[in-house]
């Protein structure tokens, strides 16, 4: 069962006055449909056209916006409602159609949604949600991505964002640009994202061969039960993406576990070479060049 849900609504053509009812979304997940919210943020998620005349027209009607990665749950509320209790109820309705949604995939209901922050009409909403957009540093990056005009700028582009082009967020995000472009039928625009997505999941796949290789190597390391807090900040590191991110590691250990982490990668490095497969060798190599700066 979808979390999303779309229904049919009355609307009158504002050109040729004929009455039609159309589809129309009054439940939002951005999680499982951030092509919805890519519509609702460029001001389209309501337009519809009149099947006798072609004239488009935005409906007006109530959209819950969820998205549990910020705990969000934000309810467009149509200014036609004019009193508080009866947003209330919009919003229980809705809420509870969300609640359905989650019940029947076995996730548990999240506690932030017995409180929906009530937005005035879906024009509130779209600025309130382009406002954070700014700061989202995911939307930031293929913002910038889309942007490039040379594969030497989408080489730094990558190193610059790597952290939030490297969550499969990004993916789910290019992908459903993808689609938005095939149906408006920019196919150029639709390939040119298509090959931007592929080199990325190339460098993402590669990414988590190396991250499961290195892991699988640290487990096969002789430790004993004092180094456990420098083995545990050799797992992070070797998950790390950011050089700052190797340095706040080594930074949380006094000087005795610093220097046992070294040991460790010694010996990690010194098992990857011994091996046939040198998957990570580089990565583990730069880490100790990081350690002597």
């Amino acid at each position: 069962m979808a979390r999303s849900r779309q229904e049919a609504a009355p609307f009158q053509c504002p050109i040729c006055q004929v009455a039609f009812e159309a589809p129309v979304w009054i439940v939002l997940d951005a999680e499982e449909r951030p092509d919805l919210r890519t519509a609702l943020l460029q001001g389209d998620l309501h337009q519809t056209l009149c099947p006798h005349c072609g004239a488009a027209g935005t409906i007006t009607a109530p959209l819950l916006y969820h998205d549990g990665r910020y705990q969000q749950s934000l309810l467009a509320v149509p200014l036609s409602v004019a009193t508080p209790a009866a947003a209330q109820e919009l919003a229980e309705q809705l809420v509870g159609f969300l609640h359905t949604a989650l019940e029947a995939e076995g996730s548990s209901i999240p506690t932030y949604l017995s409180s929906v922050e009530l937005v005035a009409d879906l024009d509130g909403l779209q600025a309130l949600l382009n406002g954070d957009d700014q700061d989202d540093p995911l939307v930031t990056a293929v913002e910038a991505l889309l942007s490039t005009q040379s594969a030497q700028e989408f080489q730094s582009l990558l190193v610059l964002h790597r952290t939030a082009l490297m969550q499969d967020a990004a993916d789910t995000l290019l992908a459903a640009l993808v689609e938005q472009a095939r149906a408006s039928d920019d196919h150029a625009t639709a390939r040119m994202i298509g090959d931007q997505r592929a080199t990325l999941n190339y460098f993402r796949e590669t990414l988590q061969t190396r991250r499961a290789t290195l892991a699988r190597i640290i487990d096969t390391l002789p430790t004993k039960d004092a180094e456990a807090a420098s083995l545990a900040a050799l797992r992070t590191i070797v998950q790390a993406i950011e050089p700052q991110d190797v340095y706040a590691t080594r930074l949380q250990l006094d000087p005795a576990q610093q220097i046992q982490l070294d040991r460790l990668l010694d010996q990690a490095i010194s098992a990857i070479e011994a091996s046939e497969d040198e998957t990570g060798l580089e990565f583990l190599l730069e880490i100790r060049r990081l350690r002597e700066l």
